[in-house]
């Protein structure tokens, strides 16, 4: 296990979305090709950039493609709509490619030139469908899960519906919209208290009850994490993975039978990319074991292929089994992506 006060400042830029950075990959074609290709990629900075870092040696290798990176701070999928023609792939938030396909500033991902598509869970996969074209091809993904300190408290927890718990008063911290770390606490509630996750109504309602339970509300879902160690907070939804490292300070890390909510980190293809052969290539080595073991080591979040072996020391840190992936819900990235404006505004009425 790794030290907690060591691991936290890594696990602090592991989840956020961090500012976009624009990365120019250069795609040699293997040894001995003298007509060398650029692919542009925007991808977040922080650890993601550490990401795309660490999977560069085996990248080159691989396809011949080395990278090369500068800071770009807007979000991505307006920087592709503003220089359409700059970018040849993206990491976007899933709602950021739903919405970017939608609008025509994506292209529809040529599913037959995935290799490992059918490895990946069927839920991550159907919150990317929009109109049964897919949006972008997810990398990874990280499931929601309730980190609490069942030391303090006194008692387990083993629902959703446990958020409620009068012994959490003042001593819960869940995440703010615009996130969509608040998203997933209105799904909790419309599981907990409605028909299900996609219960949004039952959720609101359900929200009016928890307000006194919320010590405050975190626009990073690692802030949680040393409040949590020291005692001064009792619970959190967040990543479940980030607790894996908090054991030791007495964090019990919950993932509900009834099932969670969960993010993923995909990549999208510009609508007028200008290379979009090496586009497909990048993704196709991004979804291999090797890239897969790079990728979840330098981030913290689980392979979006199932299929994909990692080494024990790395795949002990996550809480995705098999079991996990299939008690994922459904998630409509479009939706959210198309509403969280005007749930935004909800939100900040019911809380202030």
């Amino acid at each position: 296990m790794r030290n907690v006060m060591r691991s936290l400042p890594r696990r602090l830029t592991a989840t956020i979305a961090a500012a976009p950075v624009a990365v120019v990959l250069a795609a040699c074609g293997g040894s001995g090709d003298d007509d060398a290709t650029t692919l542009s990629l925007s991808h977040w900075g922080g650890i993601w950039e550490e990401g795309v870092t660490a999977i560069e040696p085996g990248l080159t290798e691989a396809t011949g493609i080395t990278i090369k990176g500068a800071a770009d701070g807007q979000n991505g999928l307006t920087k592709i709509q503003q220089l359409p023609t700059a970018y040849d792939a993206a990491l976007l938030t899933a709602d950021k490619a739903a919405v970017g396909l939608q609008d025509g500033t994506l292209q529809p991902i040529d599913t037959s030139r995935i290799e490992n598509l059918d490895t990946i869970p069927d839920a991550v996969l159907d919150g990317l469908m929009v109109d049964g074209e897919l949006a972008a091809v997810p990398i990874s993904y990280g499931a929601q899960g309730i980190l609490y300190r069942e030391d303090l408290l006194g008692k387990k927890l083993t629902s959703w519906a446990d958020l409620w718990d009068p012994g959490l008063e003042n001593n819960l911290a869940i995440g703010a919209l615009p996130s969509v770390a608040g998203v997933f606490v209105l799904q909790a509630g419309g599981e907990a208290f409605g028909d299900g996750p996609d219960d949004l109504e039952a959720g609101w309602e359900a929200m009016e009850e928890l307000r006194p339970n919320v010590q405050y509300q975190y626009t990073l879902s690692s802030d949680p994490l040393s409040k949590l160690a020291d005692g001064s907070l009792l619970a959190t939804v967040t990543f479940a993975d980030l607790g894996v490292d908090l054991a030791d300070s007495g964090v019990t890390t919950l993932i509900p039978e009834e099932g969670t909510n969960w993010s993923v980190q995909p990549v999208g293809i510009p609508a007028e990319a200008e290379n979009v052969d090496a586009a497909y290539d990048f993704i196709n080595y991004m979804l291999s074991d090797e890239a897969q073991s790079t990728w979840v080591e330098a981030t913290h979040v689980a392979p979006a292929s199932q299929a994909a072996e990692l080494p024990a020391e790395i795949s002990d840190q996550l809480l995705e089994t098999d079991e996990v992936a299939a008690r994922l819900w459904p998630i409509d990235w479009l939706q959210i992506g198309t509403e969280i404006q005007d749930w935004t505004v909800r939100w900040q009425e019911l809380f202030s």
